[in-house]
């Protein structure tokens, strides 16, 4: 999941959408959010994260 985080965010594309069908306990969320959490600094576009988690997500090193 993080190669495809890779390669849709570092394209050179304008913008998109990617959408990630995936069953639960896959780890979606996890990555997405380790993902932005790692490269948002570098990704020169914005970054929207849409989600229907109803729990607070805490990162940990």
């Amino acid at each position: 999941m993080q190669k495809l985080l890779n390669n849709f965010c570092f394209s050179d594309k304008k913008s998109g959408l990617i959408l990630i069908n995936l069953p639960t306990g896959t780890g979606k969320t996890h990555n997405a959010i380790e993902f932005i959490y790692e490269n948002y600094k570098k990704v020169k576009n914005k970054i929207i994260f849409i989600t229907n988690l109803k729990k607070t997500y805490l990162l940990t090193n």
